[in-house]
């Protein structure tokens, strides 16, 4: 039986899903961070107004992550139609690799906000110059923080799941590179006989002068 995601959608449906997701997030956060940079260079306002050049650099670097991601999405939307798992597998290595370095980057950030965060500390100031400080308690503050940066990578956690399990499927199956339909379960081929049974009746060495009728012997 085929595996599934989500109860009951075919786990190549998944894995199509999961492509095309990273297609539009990943090239809409590069695009978005190259245009960063590309407005933060064109700017002929005071130094003030633009990034340091730390910033600069973790940017770029955040736009060349998800460039390639984005680059690695076609082919992995190209794999699960075309049923070529090594296609797959790189679209599944990168994931797996974006993940941990963002998960590393997601734990130190956690860990500078728990470090600076302050009792009371201000967030704004009003009109006639008093402080206003969150009703948030320090612990409650940390506990949200950690939810809504937990939420995107356990996301992309079950997206390299669905691929992993993508992968294995098709190993299974050991599928030719096209079928007719795109997410059909059915039309697949095998490499070679399922059974010594059937290999048996090819090769007419069943075992028996019955079962073979092109033999010599038994006359």
């Amino acid at each position: 039986m085929a595996p599934h995601f989500l109860c009951c959608l075919p786990i190549r449906l998944g894995a199509f899903v999961v492509g095309v997701v990273e297609f539009l997030l990943s090239g809409a956060v590069a695009g978005l961070m190259w245009a960063v940079l590309w407005f933060n260079n064109s700017k002929n306002d005071a130094p003030t107004d633009k990034l340091s050049e730390g910033q600069e650099v973790v940017v770029g670097i955040w736009a060349a992550s998800y460039t390639v991601l984005f680059l690695f999405s076609i082919f992995g939307i190209l794999g699960v139609l075309r049923k070529h798992i090594s296609w797959i597998q790189s679209f599944l290595s990168l994931m797996r690799a974006h993940l941990i370095g963002s998960g590393i980057i997601t734990i130190i950030n956690i860990v500078f906000f728990v470090i600076h965060l302050k009792d009371n500390e201000c967030i704004a100031v009003d009109e006639n110059g008093n402080c206003e400080s969150t009703s948030l308690s320090r612990g409650a503050q940390i506990a949200i923080v950690i939810v809504f940066a937990l939420i995107p990578l356990l996301i992309e956690a079950y997206g390299c799941w669905i691929l992993s399990d993508c992968v294995k499927y098709l190993k299974d199956k050991q599928v030719y590179p096209m079928t007719l339909y795109p997410f059909s379960n059915r039309g697949y081929a095998t490499v070679g006989p399922s059974s010594r049974e059937e290999m048996d009746s090819l090769t007419h060495n069943s075992g028996s002068a019955a079962g073979r009728p092109y033999a010599s012997g038994g006359v």
